[in-house]
């Protein structure tokens, strides 16, 4: 049975910005009592975490240095986490972004699988060490960030997109599996989210910055901003989303058709 949150603890990896802080926001608010952020910045991290204390100064809030991309520091930090925690009710695992699309005949060869694997594995690590914690507990939200070129595919997002693409079927293939312990496995799948510092490095490349404007310019509904995508997240991390797993959600304000 899903566990509501002010009964729970989450693990945010990559939450000292963008994405990953408004989600650790949303959770607080909406009752969270533990959370754990994981990250490689010590700096950013320990900057998160008081401005979460001083707007939370009730929950009990806990950094973890971790390069996600590394199995044997992830291994470590989930450890850390539930042994400060007591358990791991959910995992949101937003770690993997920071890559700059561009055409394939642009990219070397030997830069191929290194930009495919680097993207995957700061995502899917975690994932791997956090679910022994919850089959254990027989209880768990596993929630990560994937995109819409994993679902469209987009010109300059060839190595992108298989990356995401496998991220996506990753999560909706281990939640045919999780779901025999009562864990739930989804996906949020967010196009152009301004006002996160991934947003900002796109901008100043003149070819990601045009493929920003196309589908800004197809958000009907407005762009999306990183706590628009964190409604989502914490919908699947609550008790109103029990019955719902294997999902790949997208936030896309009209920018990518579905």
């Amino acid at each position: 049975m899903a566990r509501k949150l002010n009964e729970s603890s989450a693990v945010i990896v990559g939450g000292t910005s963008g994405i990953g802080f408004a989600s650790a926001k949303i959770l607080l608010q909406s009752g969270l009592q533990k959370l754990t952020i994981c990250a490689r910045d010590v700096t950013k991290g320990r900057n998160a975490l008081s401005k979460l204390a001083a707007e939370f100064p009730g929950a009990y809030l806990h950094f973890v240095q971790c390069d996600a991309s590394d199995p044997g520091r992830t291994e470590t930090a989930i450890t850390h986490a539930e042994l400060a925690m007591g358990r791991i009710d959910v995992l949101v695992s937003t770690g993997g972004g920071g890559l700059i699309p561009r055409p394939l005949h642009d990219m070397k060869l030997q830069e191929l699988m290194p930009t495919i694997t680097s993207l995957m594995s700061s995502i899917l690590h975690p994932i791997h060490a956090v679910y022994p914690v919850m089959t254990k507990q027989r209880c768990g939200s596993i929630i990560c960030l994937t995109s819409d070129v994993s679902i469209i595919p987009t010109f300059g997002s060839t190595a992108v997109g298989a990356a995401t693409a496998g991220i996506s079927m990753f999560c909706r293939s281990l939640a045919v599996e999780a779901k025999q312990h009562c864990i739930r496995v989804n996906c949020v799948s967010p196009s152009v989210v301004r006002g996160t510092p991934l947003y900002d490095k796109l901008q100043r490349d003149p070819f990601a910055a045009s493929l920003i404007s196309k589908v800004e310019q197809n958000a009907h509904l407005g762009v999306i901003r990183p706590d628009e995508v964190a409604e989502a997240i914490n919908f699947l991390a609550g008790p109103g989303s029990a019955k719902i797993t294997g999902q790949i959600i997208s936030v896309s304000g009209g920018g990518t058709p579905i």
